[in-house]
């Protein structure tokens, strides 16, 4: 099979990747494997010789290891999905080395650590999903360097801390969805969130946190909602449910157009609901 670009198993019950099929000699070529909704245990140290391979998509399997570094020798891969599976640890650092990926699914696993610095090296990155895992730590600075990034989901995990809003505001002309729900920052909103202009969804939503004591863990985001959310005309989905946000809804709330839920309770808000979200009439 020296000649096949393209090798796709999905939807079966394999339990194993024969060697044979994924030796260099048989795979030289290969570009594109598929092997998701399987039932596979483990990848094969052969595969990570495939160094023409660009789309490896292993999703939905039941593997139960850390990352293989290995996987960081696939240079030319441009998407990489090892989501719902059972992959433990930490991000290892030679997937940095993958500055070709454009699409990185890691969510529903069992992942930990932080997120490096040094996923400002993958350039051409345009959606990173770790949503549901336990990555922890504060979002870095660096993650306002991925100038092609426009989803970012890093939902149900430990994130904590302040946002780096400033460098989120970088992302202002690729940055469509966002969703950090369900952490534990303790963020405010800042002004710069206006300049993400290209978003569509925002997800601040459930990161007021208690333990099974009532005792508070996380406040989630405070003080007050800038002004400049009203920039954001093309959102269609707000959540900022459940945190601690306070003072007075802005009236630019009325100018995002295109919006379809807005979710705000279990908030600290006061005053009256401003007239201009009558508006708001999708």
């Amino acid at each position: 099979m020296s000649q096949l670009r393209v090798l796709d198993l999905d939807q079966n019950r394999i339990e194993e990747i024969p060697s044979g099929i994924i030796l260099p000699s048989n795979g030289s070529r290969l570009e594109e494997l598929y092997l998701s909704n399987n039932k596979i245990v483990a990848l094969p140290d052969e595969m990570f010789q495939l160094r023409n391979v660009k789309y490896l998509w292993m999703s939905n399997n039941q593997i139960s290891s850390p990352i293989p570094s290995g996987l960081g020798t696939m240079t030319k891969l441009e998407e990489l999905d090892l989501e719902l599976n059972f992959f433990t640890g930490s991000i290892p650092s030679e997937i940095f080395n993958l500055v070709n990926l454009h699409n990185l699914y890691l969510h529903d696993n069992l992942l930990s650590g932080t997120i490096s610095s040094s996923i400002s090296q993958m350039t051409s990155l345009e959606i990173l999903d770790l949503d549901t895992n336990h990555i922890s730590g504060a979002v870095p600075t660096q993650i306002g360097l991925l100038s092609q990034l426009s989803e970012l989901y890093l939902g149900d995990n430990e994130i904590v801390g302040q946002l780096p809003w400033a460098q989120l505001a970088l992302l202002n002309r690729t940055l469509t969805k966002f969703d950090i729900s369900s952490n534990y920052l303790n963020s405010t909103i800042g002004s710069q969130i206006g300049s993400l202009s290209k978003l569509v969804t925002l997800r601040l939503d459930n990161n007021y946190r208690v333990d099974d004591d009532d005792t508070i863990i996380s406040n989630g985001f405070q003080g007050t909602i800038p002004g400049s959310i009203g920039n954001l005309n093309q959102l269609v989905e707000l959540r900022m449910d459940n945190n601690f946000i306070a003072g007075s809804l802005p009236a630019s709330l009325g100018k995002l157009k295109k919006l379809v839920t807005l979710r705000l309770e279990g908030n600290n808000l006061k005053s009256s609901i401003p007239s201009e979200l009558g508006s708001l009439t999708r």
